[in-house]
């Protein structure tokens, strides 16, 4: 299995051009793709393409954000509310997955990136809210230094948040693309 890691500068992202067009209020929201500039689209597919994820075209772009205040904040660490999954079985078909952190404050503690190692066999990715993660693998997502944290995976991989608490605020985008 591969898992690639990467980094945008900050200044290859602007939120405003999801957020303005596009927030409905709610914290998860899916982007029509044919709304975003065709640079970033163009963009995206050559991620996919250049490292080797081969995709025929972005079918999905979400916006996800977690914000919780001061006053709000959770003192004991939290499940996301996804849980472990693969992205294969929301769409119904083999992808790919590119996450890009916009940002993650260091008030909101652990929230990082949890991924399975070890592939999940074929013909059962239907039935992943019955297969625990056994190889955990640990991906930080904070940006540094005006760099945004990019992961690449392959759709049948289990992965999910990793627990959190604290306050602040975190964002990403979640760019899928059909295999090829």
């Amino acid at each position: 299995m591969k898992i690639l890691t990467g980094t945008f500068t900050s200044d290859e992202f602007d939120e405003t051009q999801f957020v303005s067009s596009h927030y409905t209020g709610s914290e998860t929201f899916s982007i029509d793709y044919v709304d975003l500039p065709m640079n970033l689209i163009t963009k995206f597919l050559e991620v996919f393409n250049n490292s080797g994820y081969k995709c025929s075209q972005i079918i999905d772009v979400q916006y996800h954000r977690t914000q919780i205040s001061k006053e709000d904040r959770i003192r004991v660490p939290e499940e996301h509310e996804f849980g472990w999954h693969c992205d294969n079985v929301n769409y119904g078909y083999p992808v790919y997955s590119m996450l890009i952190y916009l940002q993650k404050d260091s008030t909101l503690k652990q929230f990082d990136f949890l991924i399975d190692a070890d592939e999940i066999p074929i013909g059962v990715e239907d039935q992943t809210k019955m297969i625990k993660p056994t190889n955990i693998i640990k991906i930080p997502v904070a940006p540094i230094d005006g760099r945004l944290k990019c992961v690449i995976f392959d759709g049948n991989v289990l992965h999910t948040a990793e627990p959190y608490f604290g306050y602040g605020k975190r964002t990403c985008l979640l760019i899928t693309g059909k295999k090829i």
